[in-house]
């Protein structure tokens, strides 16, 4: 024999998907993700000048190698030096030449903290559709609930001092 879920059993039911919670957890990965895509427009911003391809070098070391390309000696001490000695001279610069140096590392610290502040997006948008799953899923609980409910006759739903809600038989008498 089946009967319906009265009012009472179905508030409590509806108490247990707490979906109050999970709004505001919802809330608070939207604000996560604005906070980390403004982080990552100022970073951009601060770092534009060292910002890089895959491949190539930014605007500030293509600009000081531009630079020393333009001091390359002719000659070492009375040969005159091949195109090949010119480019070592040229790469050897890359570690030699102190500003040349500090322009590459803050480079490579731009790459670094952009690609985190791209991490941290990723992290929140994954997030994000998570919680919009499980909100989707609260609501299909929630369209189900509000449905005409049938459980067994004898059955009961009840809440324990922890506020679980859960649908029990009771025992049989033998």
């Amino acid at each position: 024999m089946l009967r319906s879920v009265d009012i009472v059993e179905k508030r409590l039911l509806l108490l247990t998907f707490k979906t109050k919670e999970i709004l505001v957890k919802l809330e608070q990965v939207e604000t996560d993700l604005e906070t980390a895509l403004q982080e990552e427009g100022k970073l951009k911003t601060q770092y534009q000048d060292y910002v890089c391809g895959r491949s190539d070098d930014c605007k500030a070391v293509k600009d000081l190698e531009a630079k020393i390309a333009m001091e390359v000696p002719e000659k070492e001490g009375d040969k005159k030096l091949t195109a090949d000695a010119k480019k070592a001279w040229q790469e050897r610069q890359r570690t030699e030449n102190k500003e040349l140096a500090a322009a590459i590392d803050k480079q490579k610290m731009a790459a670094f903290v952009l690609e985190d502040a791209k991490i941290k997006i990723d992290m929140a948008r994954t997030k994000l559709q998570n919680m919009r799953s499980v909100l989707e899923l609260k609501t299909a609980q929630i369209l189900y609930c509000a449905s005409n409910i049938q459980i067994a006759g004898t059955a009961r739903v009840e809440q324990d001092e922890a506020g679980n809600v859960r649908i029990t038989e009771p025992e049989e008498n033998s």
